[in-house]
């Protein structure tokens, strides 16, 4: 029970609140102005112990009692002087003669408690993030901009464990470096963590150790968040290293780069688009979720980059339902699209089209100079992509057209020998071409040589190249079928998908047609024609040597039997 000296101080002031502590740290009995001080009942607080009912650190009482048994000082006060900030109240403790603690608790005086106050201002008018943190690694105090970070207020965020903002792993990494700045140590660091709603985060932080006397009781935090800098770091080493890599396509490198860039500005759609007039088609596009389909097409004017291109620079808003630019707008109309940020793409000094980020979410503050920044090095990355694109897309034209005429007879545009050859290597590779029916013809004309030495060869030619355009149009008839010039006035023809005599049949009806029309012939009167041709079946273990020898053959019977005719050879 409490003794005399108790009763003694209660009645001495009692706009003072007094707590009775035994030696475990239980609170014995109350007295004074508790309610008014301490925010609590009697009920509430005798029973219990200290740290349950958050009075007083009870790590302070331990050393105040070690001060009174000579061991070392508090604060160099041996009454125990403790302030409280958070709370605003004055501690100062008394031992008893039988080894109890009588707590007089007070409010701070008017100068301490604006002190405070402007501290606290002070703190909330910085803009880095502030948090006080205690050996227990509990929060006691957190400034207005780390409210605003974490998104928890200051009263739910007291006396929290740090653990509950950061998930495990960052946790973890934190345990280390909270060790060494309790041991007396600043802790200065950067590094990325990831809060417990998931978002991750790069933060510069340094940690300022706390000090009762010479005892570290807690530590200030102060943090800046560096995401930002950080993640657009890494975003322009990902767009150097991007439109510079080889071992990937263009669509691979614009799509990285818009993924990429989406994260950073936190938009739901990317698109790179091609603007030819008033259309505009969906070259490119990313999306968080569902987006819109390469290939897809809009009137130019029903889009927001009908304005983007109109301003020739980074167009953006954060809010076009109340942006006077995007009134009535087409594209709001039907899309929703709140926020919005665009540029065109030149090449070759043209509009080629634009680079778009937009999202259906309105956005809580304005675009920065630095994320305008990056849309315009985005949109040179994507015109470089592009321009590289279109110069890999012409010399790959250019050497198509080449290898094209490389294997074109310039006479008459058929297939060439070499075509012919290529041809017949992938028909050689197949595991079924005994099973196609793969037929070979030679067909020659008839008495030729008496065409050029009468007539000239310039008629020659044009006979040839009417007998090639005469050849095609019955090959025409079956799919697959084609005629190739491999030298003077003798045709290959390959029949796929055919029998011997099927291969007859369609060379009789080529015969036919030739020996039916008139040939013309400038300035002369027309030339009737005739050819012969041999045709052989493609066996199994035949090489092209050998069967081109049997059509070959089959074309000497031909000649030998009087020409204008078909001869077969299997």
């Amino acid at each position: 029970m409490p003794d005399k000296e108790w009763f003694k101080r209660v009645m001495e002031d009692s706009e003072d609140a007094y707590i009775f502590v035994s030696r475990d740290n239980i609170i014995e009995d109350v007295a004074g102005a508790v309610r008014e001080v301490l925010k609590r009942s009697r009920q509430e607080l005798v029973g219990a112990r200290l740290c349950d009912r958050d009075v007083l650190r009870e790590d302070f009482l331990e050393r105040y009692r070690r001060a009174m048994e000579g061991e070392k000082e508090p604060g160099g006060d041996r009454e125990g002087i403790y302030l409280d900030r958070r709370n605003r109240l004055r501690w100062k403790c008394y031992e008893t003669n039988r080894g109890y603690i009588v707590a007089r608790v007070s409010r701070f005086n008017a100068d301490l408690e604006a002190e405070e106050v402007i501290v606290d201002q002070l703190a909330d008018a910085l803009p880095m993030m502030v948090a006080y943190v205690d050996r227990q690694w509990r929060f006691l105090f957190n400034n207005k901009a780390y409210e605003d970070f974490v998104g928890l207020s200051r009263k739910v965020l007291y006396r929290q464990p740090v653990s509950s903002v950061v998930d495990g792993e960052s946790f973890q990494k934190l345990i280390p470096r909270f060790r060494r700045v309790l041991s007396g140590k600043r802790v200065d660091y950067e590094d990325q963590l990831t809060l417990v709603d998931g978002r991750r985060i790069y933060i510069r932080v340094s940690y300022i150790p706390d000090y009762i006397g010479d005892e570290v009781v807690g530590f200030y935090a102060v943090i800046t968040d560096v995401s930002e800098y950080n993640a657009l770091i890494s975003l322009l080493k990902d767009i150097h290293a991007g439109v510079n890599r080889t071992d990937i396509s263009s669509r691979e490198m614009v799509n990285n780069l818009l993924r990429d860039s989406l994260d950073y500005l936190s938009q739901d759609v990317a698109i790179v688009s091609h603007v030819e007039g008033e259309q505009y088609t969906v070259i490119w596009s990313e999306a968080r979720e569902e987006g819109v389909a390469p290939g897809t097409t809009f009137p130019l004017g029903d889009t927001y980059c009908r304005l983007a291109l109109d301003e020739d620079d980074v167009f953006h808003t954060v809010n076009a339902g109340s942006d006077a630019r995007f009134k009535g707008h087409p594209c709001y109309e039907k899309f929703g699209l709140e926020t919005y940020i665009g540029a065109p793409v030149t090449v070759d000094g043209k509009v080629w089209g634009t680079v778009n980020f937009s999202s259906s979410r309105s956005r809580s503050r304005p675009f920065t100079e630095m994320e305008v920044e990056l849309v315009r090095l985005v949109v040179s990355a994507v015109s470089r992509i592009v321009t590289h694109a279109e110069y890999l897309e012409k010399i790959q034209k250019e050497r198509d057209e080449m290898t094209a005429q490389a294997r074109k007879d310039q006479l008459t545009g058929l297939p060439n020998r070499a075509y012919l050859h290529e041809y017949v290597g992938a028909l050689m590779s197949s595991p079924d071409v005994g099973n196609r029916g793969v037929c070979l013809a030679v067909i020659d004309i008839d008495h030729f040589k008496s065409i050029n030495d009468n007539y000239g060869h310039d008629v020659g030619d044009q006979v040839i190249v009417w007998l090639s355009n005469t050849v095609s149009v019955v090959l025409r008839a079956r799919e697959g079928d084609f005629a190739a010039r491999i030298g003077g006035e003798e045709f290959v023809v390959m029949i796929n998908n055919a029998s011997l005599d099927v291969a007859g049949h369609v060379m009789e009806r080529v015969r036919e047609r030739v020996a039916s029309l008139p040939v013309p012939v400038d300035g002369r009167e027309p030339l009737h024609i005739t050819i012969s041709s041999g045709v052989t079946r493609w066996q199994l273990a035949d090489t092209y040597p050998q069967v081109f020898k049997r059509a070959d053959q089959a074309l000497y019977e031909a000649k030998h039997g009087g020409r204008n005719r078909v001869c077969l050879k299997a």
